[in-house]
């Protein structure tokens, strides 16, 4: 990935934010669909275009962000299957 093993942003990502694309302010996404949850998932949500808080699920989540200069903005990052936090 972009981080590589060393995982240092500083070095490794874009110093500045990538511009935003033309767009509306909020963008509606679907939500994955949760069987016996309650309350229940709604089917969409609007998430705003400039995000200033992020949450990354994934290693790649975290490079594509990393890339575009958007890792200032991470607040909290899941671990793989089988490590220790």
């Amino acid at each position: 990935g972009v981080l590589g093993n060393d995982r240092r942003p500083d070095e490794s990502c874009a110093p500045e934010p990538a511009r935003l694309d033309e767009g509306p302010p909020d963008r509606e996404v679907r939500n994955a669909a949760g069987h016996g949850v309650s309350p229940p998932i709604p089917e969409m949500t609007v998430v705003r275009a400039d995000p200033q808080r992020i949450v990354v699920l994934s290693g790649d989540q975290l490079d594509g962000l990393c890339a575009l200069g958007l890792q200032s903005r991470v607040v909290a990052a899941a671990l793989p299957d089988g490590s220790t936090g």
